[in-house]
């Protein structure tokens, strides 16, 4: 019975973001973790994230800027370590306080659709990919940020 209610959080989760652009660790995370254990709920959420990542990745591949990509990855890569360092070394409190400050700030930017000029500095995208393999790092948060600065039309 517990495989239908995973199966069911599952669907629930990749609906919203399939609806919303993100949110499927927000609401899959807390309710898989009442079913299974964190060590499977949260690479579970990962591993289908990547596999939701990499099917919009294929669809829109011909909205994708590639060399941005690039950049964006890589610097993403020399976050995650401090992301986990940062998760492994403070209380959960300050983490959590974070997390939150973060998901309103990207809430508030989508929400008034902030976007990039597309004579920003190079090394702007350096910092964000950085920024993203810390949270990454932190808080799985770095398929959909990549994602989404990654489209031509985001710009």
């Amino acid at each position: 019975m517990d495989i239908f209610y995973i199966i069911l959080i599952v669907f629930a989760a990749f609906l919203i973001r399939s609806t919303f652009g993100f949110g499927d660790a927000l609401v899959g995370m807390p309710l898989l973790v009442i079913i299974v254990s964190i060590q499977i709920a949260a690479p579970l959420m990962a591993m289908l994230a990547l596999v939701m990542a990499l099917m919009i990745l294929i669809k829109n591949r011909r909205h994708v800027s590639f060399r941005l990509t690039w950049k964006l990855v890589i610097s993403a890569m020399a976050g995650i370590p401090l992301g986990l360092f940062y998760l492994k070394h403070n209380n959960e409190s300050i983490v959590s306080l974070v997390l939150a400050i973060f998901i309103i700030t990207f809430a508030l930017v989508r929400i008034f659709q902030i976007k990039i000029k597309s004579k920003t500095p190079p090394i702007i995208y350096y910092l964000v990919g950085f920024i993203s393999g810390i949270l990454g790092g932190a808080y799985n948060t770095i398929l959909y940020m990549v994602q989404s600065l990654t489209m031509k039309d985001f710009k």
